[in-house]
């Protein structure tokens, strides 16, 4: 569970479900305004939140670390969990990503679901492509957030 939603005890979570699906549920359970400031903040600090959680116990917070960058590498799908031994180190996985751009939200959504290899969806082949998704979906992940978790951080683009 999320560290954010201890402040909400009589919130019950559902862990598999999407972040932003789950940020909805609670905004209603706690009566916030869509587009109020105290829902923009909340939904700021709870999607840092779950997204930071969830990139850590499955990646890591070792930005140095060859096993987390082949995990990330095979998630994203661009190397089978089969041919991951070839990537010998953190170059060779960031070589392997040149050209992918990932939605963290989404990422994360498929961490939740348990997905070996997240979906197409939230893969995009440029930062252009990621920015216009983002956009169209509203699924932000920010940069104040990130900075928190170093590792992650060096997956944000600049969104507009």
């Amino acid at each position: 569970m999320s560290k954010f939603l201890l402040d909400y005890p009589s919130f019950v979570p559902r862990p598999n479900e999407p972040i932003i699906s789950e940020f909805n549920r609670l905004a209603v359970h706690n009566q916030w305004q869509k587009g109020a400031d105290e829902w923009k903040k909340n939904r700021r600090l709870y999607i840092g939140a779950a997204v930071r959680e969830e990139f850590a116990l499955a990646f890591g917070v070792d930005q140095d670390s060859l096993e987390g960058w082949k995990k990330i590498c095979v998630a994203v799908g661009v190397i089978s969990a089969a041919e991951v031994d070839s990537l010998k180190s953190v170059s060779d996985c960031e070589k392997k990503l040149e050209g992918t751009f990932v939605n963290l939200v989404d990422l994360t959504d498929s961490l939740r679901r348990g997905d070996e290899v997240m979906s197409r969806q939230g893969v995009h082949k440029s930062r252009k492509a990621l920015s216009s998704y983002i956009q169209a979906t509203s699924k932000y992940f920010s940069l104040q957030e990130a900075k928190k978790l170093p590792f992650l951080a060096r997956f944000l683009i600049k969104v507009g």
